[in-house]
């Protein structure tokens, strides 16, 4: 009798235990139609309209960004003159920084643009800044007593006596490196240093010419 009632243990024991699905198992998933997975007409516009609106949010801001530049930092200048010459030529194009003199005045050497009227600006070099003498002999120029070293210029050029003069507070006194062809403060007289628009920095049009000028 024990070896039949052992015998029925093991035949239960041996009995596969049925795996219980869930009812979440045995639901099919759903599956979205075309129409779902396919944005409608309304999305669609939707989707161009935003990108419209941020291509015009970009387009407002680079030309916002560019005139702020170009008012207050950075500018383009064309040179329309001979009398920076050898330093600059006609017809090319410098860059002219705005804020060079926002917290300083110009310097000697300095090369800037002068507003002299609402149609016309020059581009010279600064000589002298207020309370110096300023004097020309023999095509030679004296500040305060002292020869101007200036290899920026042509050694041969010949140009008429000046002065002297005392440059008032406030003012500079600029000329142009072709001294011969040059209308600066020997025939205008002094610059209001509030007039000065800028520090020419860079020479890049034509590229050739490309240097960047101290």
């Amino acid at each position: 009798m024990n070896s039949e009632k052992d015998l029925i243990e093991t035949e239960e024991e041996n009995v596969p235990e049925e795996a219980e699905l869930s009812e979440e198992a045995n639901v099919p998933e759903e599956e979205l139609s075309e129409e779902e997975k396919t944005p409608s007409e309304e999305e669609k516009k939707e989707a161009v309209r935003k990108e419209v609106l941020e291509w015009i949010r970009t387009f407002v801001f680079a030309i916002a960004l560019a005139l702020v530049i170009r008012m207050f930092l950075f500018e383009m200048v064309a040179v329309h003159q001979s009398s920076m010459y050898p330093t600059l030529a006609d017809g090319q194009k410098v860059g002219l920084l705005k804020i060079a003199y926002a917290v300083s005045e110009p310097q000697r050497g300095d090369i800037v643009v002068i507003k002299v009227s609402e149609e016309k600006n020059l581009v010279k070099r600064v000589i002298a800044t207020g309370g110096q003498k300023v004097e020309i002999i023999q095509s030679r120029v004296y500040i305060d007593g002292e020869e101007l070293d200036e290899e920026y210029i042509s050694d041969d050029l010949v140009y008429s006596d000046y002065g002297p003069i005392v440059v008032p507070e406030g003012y500079i006194f600029a000329m142009g490196d072709n001294r011969p062809s040059s209308i600066d403060s020997r025939a205008m007289g002094c610059f209001p240093a509030e007039d000065v628009l800028g520090r020419v920095c860079i020479r890049f049009v034509p590229f050739t010419v490309f240097r960047r000028i101290p």
